[in-house]
């Protein structure tokens, strides 16, 4: 029986089974809702407006949104206890809609949001910010009320020249408006990879994925896998009429291959991050 008859039956099989578990992986994860945990469905990053004023930027994940009236902040100056103050949060309009949580109409933010947090007048003390948040998930889970407390220092001005000891980056004219879908400068997670993954959208993830797969083929760890590959491909020349591999055979054959490493290696990651 002739070499290429085997040949054809492995690269077969090389696909097929590593597809039909890919499959059935995704299939199983379509049927299962996963949601974010909370700091990830709701970032927080602190930012400084050009005035010097302290700046909240929400970042929502897609697919989920964040009340309004549920937005709390309160400030207490360091050495005097017991002194809390509210403070008030300066938002823009949110979208109206009507929840089934609290059922009845709130404005929510399903975009990135910035709040503006104006410390009390004379403030010329360091203190600690407390901000509280509440959000849901489109697909019916709602979180309970978030806290986070900040450790703010204060400038002789009254202005904010830092955070948990850090400087704070100044947000554009644009972000500091505190509009819906402001495109925030995001100092936690700047990796375009990362949100890809964070957004838990397929078809943000699969493109990303595809491009990363793309560049990888790119890097010399691939190199010893040439020869490999073309001595599959030159050996198939003995099995034709012609004696040679056209154009068209080349690349049905390299495209088997790689394609088969591929899809293995992708049944692979998928099953190690289905089970954690």
């Amino acid at each position: 029986m002739p070499m290429n008859f085997f040949l054809r039956r492995a690269l077969r099989g090389l696909i097929a089974w590593p597809l039909a578990a890919l499959m059935l992986m995704l299939h199983g994860l379509a049927g299962a809702q996963d949601f974010l945990p909370p700091e990830q469905a709701f970032r927080v990053v602190m930012q400084q407006s050009p005035e010097g004023q302290l700046l909240a930027g929400f970042k929502v994940a897609p697919g989920y949104y964040l009340y309004r009236e549920r937005m709390e902040v309160r400030w207490q100056a360091l050495g005097a206890a017991g002194a809390v103050q509210s403070i008030a949060i300066g938002l823009p309009t949110g979208e109206k809609k009507h929840d089934p949580t609290f059922d009845k109409v709130m404005e929510v933010y399903h975009q990135d949001v910035v709040a503006r947090l104006p410390l009390p007048a004379g403030t010329q003390a360091d203190g600690e910010l407390t901000l509280v948040y509440q959000g849901c998930a489109d697909a019916g889970i709602c979180y309970p009320p978030q806290t986070r407390r900040y450790q703010v220092a204060v400038g002789p001005q009254g202005e904010v020249i830092g955070v948990d000891g850090r400087s704070l980056p100044v947000a554009h004219a644009a972000e500091a408006t505190g509009g819906p879908g402001s495109n925030l400068a995001d100092t936690a997670q700047g990796d375009a990879t990362a949100r890809a993954l964070a957004s838990g959208q397929w078809l943000t993830i699969i493109p990303v994925f595809l491009l990363a797969g793309v560049l990888l083929s790119l890097t010399p760890c691939v190199l010893p896998m040439v020869p490999i590959l073309s001595s599959i491909i030159v050996g198939q020349a003995g099995t034709t009429t012609e004696g040679a591999v056209g154009r068209g055979r080349g690349f049905a054959l390299a495209l088997s291959y790689s394609q088969g490493m591929a899809l293995v290696y992708t049944a692979l990651g998928v099953a190690a991050g289905w089970v954690g």
